[in-house]
């Protein structure tokens, strides 16, 4: 799927999904980015997912952190929305930095 966005959009690099890198344990524990760079309105979409082995340990709310620097960086960013509730990690690690329980 993002393949294929980024065949359509090259300019979607720099926001799509990547990998979370433990760097203490030198493995990939889960992926997480933007569902795509900001809409018109300057809204982006984050979304995640950790590994169940690496779930509680800190993981998803670390890359939740970094994907909010990052959008709070870029001046194009006026909101970043999190997935629905029910998604595994976001009431937890969305809550956690601030974002609220709704989509």
């Amino acid at each position: 799927m993002r393949s294929t966005q980024l065949q359509e959009d090259s300019d979607s690099a720099g926001w799509i999904t990547g990998v979370i890198w433990d760097v203490d344990r030198r493995v990939s524990v889960g992926r997480a980015g933007f569902h795509g760079p900001p809409d018109r309105t300057g809204m982006v979409e984050v979304g995640y997912a950790v590994d169940p082995a690496y779930r509680g340990l800190g993981c998803a709310r670390a890359a939740l952190e970094a994907l909010l620097d990052r959008a709070a960086r870029d001046p194009d960013v006026t909101m970043v929305r999190q997935r629905p509730p029910g998604q595994h990690g976001v009431p937890r690690a969305g809550g956690a930095v601030g974002l609220p329980a709704r989509g």
